[in-house]
């Protein structure tokens, strides 16, 4: 992502995103990051398994489910027609799940 990462979603004229990114990782995961905490907190999960561990997780990817929620609002302010036809293609974590109607 390069100089298009940051954490919260700037709406600042001098942003550094460089443009709605759809090749590398994100030609088959609108959110290969969050895919991989996710895989990542289920493996940590599965090495200990304890009712708390799994209450991390859960808690973990709800927040991510959230935040990229929000993210996928702005970039159909910003990219509304490109985005939504790369969106119709690629799902929100996996490449069969979530994509937009």
């Amino acid at each position: 992502m390069g100089a298009s990462w940051e954490i919260p979603i700037s709406t600042e004229q001098d942003s550094p995103a460089a443009g709605l990114i759809t090749s590398g990782p994100f030609r088959v995961s609108r959110n290969p990051i969050y895919l991989g905490m996710i895989v990542t907190l289920v493996g940590w999960m599965l090495l200990i398994p304890a009712l708390l561990s799994f209450i991390i997780v859960i808690a973990a990817i709800l927040n991510l489910r959230h935040q990229a929620l929000e993210e996928e609002e702005y970039l159909i302010r910003t990219y509304a027609p490109q985005y939504e036809a790369w969106a119709r293609e690629v799902g929100r974590f996996v490449p069969w799940f979530g994509r937009l109607a």
